[in-house]
């Protein structure tokens, strides 16, 4: 579960401050192409590699799972938040 202080070391992880819980974020990424919706607990918009790592490493040590998105489209097969019909929680990683 996204709480308030993993949020704040998250924001502190990622130096762009490109992380986000705000309710609209969220539901605008809980789904793609497909429709099928599974709202994120967060949602971080990475830049570079290094944020990239940060965030990985930080939900690796917490076990929070985290979904990669490219354009949102879901062309490539993928499901919102990781399993058939969504899972709900996790953080979406966005990589475009």
């Amino acid at each position: 579960m996204v709480d308030q202080a993993l949020f704040n070391r998250l924001r502190k992880a990622m130096r762009s401050g490109q992380i986000t819980r705000d309710r609209e974020d969220l539901s605008a990424y809980s789904c793609e192409a497909t429709k099928e919706r599974a709202l994120p607990e967060a949602v971080a918009r990475v830049r570079t590699k290094e944020e990239v790592a940060a965030l990985l490493k930080v939900a690796n040590d917490v076990g929070l799972p985290v979904y990669p998105r490219g354009a949102g489209t879901e062309d490539t097969g993928g499901a919102p938040l990781g399993s058939p019909g969504g899972t709900p929680g996790g953080i979406k990683g966005c990589l475009a």
